[in-house]
Parts: structure tokens; sequence; C-alpha cells
């Protein structure tokens, strides 16, 4: 019986709260970040112009290729990059603001280097990206320029 009555003050709580309008904010910016993918797929898929490229395309992307994306993380050395710089570049696809991170890479075992890795960021995740934030990668064997968040 004290869990019924737990859930129906559980209930009575959730109602008298007011609506979030933060967490509406971030629902409705995913929102428009997946269908702008589902965008870049159709890009991916039917190149018209010269993008901003990564490990194989554009976007900070390896392909739109899900199982491509997979063999690039799976295949490309673990990195740390630390944010110096995140400059806008100017409209991606449906006039999404493009980035250019400057980064510098670090590979256990190897020097550091600078790196550019181009990305559309949403405006809620942007302080992600702020200079000294250090987040993960993966670098192709063959190109240290070509990076995938992750």
């Amino acid at each position: 019986m004290g869990v019924i009555r737990d859930l129906l003050r559980l209930m009575r709580a959730a109602r008298e709260l007011p609506p979030h309008p933060t967490a509406r904010e971030a629902i409705r910016q995913s929102a428009d970040i997946a269908e702008q993918w589902g965008r870049v797929a159709e890009a991916f898929a039917n190149p018209t112009e010269a993008a901003p490229t990564g490990p194989g395309g554009p976007y900070g992307a390896a392909t739109a290729d899900p199982f491509a994306n997979l063999a690039f993380h799976q295949n490309g050395l673990p990195a740390s990059g630390t944010v110096i710089a995140c400059t806008p570049e100017g409209s991606s696809i449906d006039g999404l603001t493009m980035y250019a991170v400057l980064l510098d890479v670090r590979i256990e075992g190897r020097e550091p280097y600078r790196a550019t890795y181009r990305t559309v960021i949403a405006e809620g995740a942007r302080h992600n990206w702020s200079p000294g934030a250090v987040l993960p990668f993966r670098v192709s064997p063959d190109d240290p320029q070509a990076l995938m968040l992750g």
C-alpha cells in the first residue's frame, strides 16, 4: 500500500511543478539537431558542392553511414583534444552555424599537435566547447588531421 501512496504523492508533486522551459528548450534543440543531421546524411548521399571535411565526410562525421563511423571509431587512435579556440565559420545546411574548433591533440606516446575540427554545435552545447575544455577524439592512423569526436 505504501508504494501506491508514494506514486500518488509523486504524481501530485509533478502536477504542481511549473513547466521547465530549459528542459523544453533542450528537447526542441535536440529535435532541431536530429532533423539537421538527417539533412546532412542526405548531403552525404548527394554531394553537390565541396564541404568542410572530417575523416571522409563533412561536419565532423566519418560518413553518414553508421558502419563507416563505427569502423573509424574502432580503427582510430584514442586521443584527447584541448580546445584552444572555437570560432564560427559561417552557415551550414539549414543556416546552422559551422564552427572551426582549434585543438591541441594529444595521443599517448606522441608529441601533441594542433588540428582544426569543423562541426555544427547546438547553442545549448556551446559551453562544452569553451577554451580549455578537454574532449575525447579518435584520430585516423593515416591522417592526423582526420578527427572524429568520441
